[in-house]
Parts: structure tokens; C-alpha cells; sequence
């Protein structure tokens, strides 16, 4: 990821909560209309080749991106509930053989809470308990 230049950064700061507000707004009504108290985004994953170390192009899951501008970031989750700070549960695996996504340093992460997590199944620790 890289860091926007100065002019373009403070034109993102400045529209940027508004978009993102925008968002929330829209989700908050179609939660309510569906009776759910919150919404569970994943980014999508990127399937390997059969007995393969590489895997398929990965392409970011389109609701994913709506909320955070991330294109890179396989086995993440956006987690909203209407009332709260949006969270992203950024899978950072250590791993020597691919490089895991950096944590986000830009104009839109003070918006979110970011919990890096080794592995996508650490993300249930993260998300409320009383899930279904």
C-alpha cells in the first residue's frame, strides 16, 4: 500500500468520513429492513493451483471494498453493527513464502477499529459471542 501524496491526502481526509458515514447510513437501513444487528464482510480469498505454491490472481470482494479501499487483502473481514465503529480484522499471517498484507497507514484507518489476526479462524475471537 502506498501513501497518497500530501494534496491528494488531505483531499481524501477531508471527503472520506463523509463517504464513510454515506456507507453506514446505507447498511443501518438495509440491517434494520432485515432485522439484523450487524454485517459480516469477508474480502475474499484466493483459491492455489492443485499441488501448487501459487495461487489464482487474487480480486478483493466488491462489498469489502466499499467499506475500506484495500485490493490486496485476502481472508479479511469488515465487521459493522449500526451504533458502533466499523471493525477490520486484518489477517496478517507470518508467513515466509507470501507477503502478508501491511497494516494500513492512510487517510481512512482512524475510522476503524484494525485487529491483525495470524489466521482467518482467529477472526470468531474477534466478532461478538453471540453470533449465529
Amino acid at each position: 500500500m502506498t501513501t497518497p501524496p500530501a494534496d491528494l491526502r488531505a483531499q481524501l481526509d477531508a471527503t472520506y468520513p463523509a463517504y464513510l458515514q454515506a456507507v453506514v447510513d446505507r447498511f443501518t437501513g438495509a440491517l434494520a429492513l432485515a432485522s439484523f444487528d450487524g454485517v459480516l464482510i469477508h474480502s475474499g480469498t484466493s483459491p492455489e493451483f492443485f499441488v501448487d505454491d501459487h495461487g489464482y490472481a487474487f480480486k478483493v470482494y466488491a462489498p469489502f471494498k466499499v467499506w475500506a479501499p484495500l485490493t490486496d487483502v485476502p481472508d479479511c473481514f469488515i465487521w459493522f453493527e449500526p451504533g458502533k465503529r466499523p471493525q477490520l480484522l486484518l489477517h496478517q499471517p507470518a508467513d515466509y513464502w507470501h507477503k502478508p498484507a501491511a497494516t494500513p497507514e492512510s487517510y481512512w484507518p482512524a475510522h476503524f477499529g484494525i485487529h491483525p489476526l495470524a489466521d482467518p479462524q482467529a477472526a470468531r475471537a474477534a466478532l461478538p459471542q453471540d453470533l449465529r
